[in-house]
């Protein structure tokens, strides 16, 4: 039986890292669901290469990939990431753009997140607490 993947941000370089280590292993994971902000072109190839069952795009309208229902908005994110075949989230989404749908540990959902998606969060709220404190 094999473990299905939400990779939200594939078409980000992080995404596009993990897609091929998923392909390497299709006896042990599926990718189920993708999402991207704006690279629809690079999102629907991606859709028909894994067979993904959820393709959603946050910013713009969803690609109408392999037949698959489009989805788009913010909502994606976490409509892919609480998807019931969804098993393990890979959150390679910008910044504090993938945030919302990480609370994986809620959803009873392993999650990854790319160290240098950490580093702009961390700095993100950094910014934001330093704006909130001068104002």
């Amino acid at each position: 039986m094999t473990t299905g993947v939400a990779v939200l941000g594939s078409t980000g370089s992080i995404g596009r890292a993990a897609l091929p280590v998923l392909a390497r292993r299709t006896d042990r994971f599926r990718v189920v669901a993708l999402t991207a902000n704006v690279s629809a072109d690079l999102l629907e190839a991606q859709a028909r290469e894994t067979a993904a069952d959820f393709v959603g795009l946050v910013q713009g309208k969803s690609a109408q990939a392999h037949g698959a229902p489009p989805h788009a908005g913010a909502e994606c994110l976490i409509a892919a990431a609480t998807h019931p075949d969804v098993h393990i989230v890979i959150n390679a989404m910008v910044g504090a753009a993938g945030l919302p749908a990480p609370s994986c540990g809620l959803l009873r959902r392993r999650c990854g997140v790319g160290r240098e998606e950490l580093a702009r969060v961390r700095l993100e709220c950094q910014h934001r607490r330093q704006a909130a404190n001068r104002g």
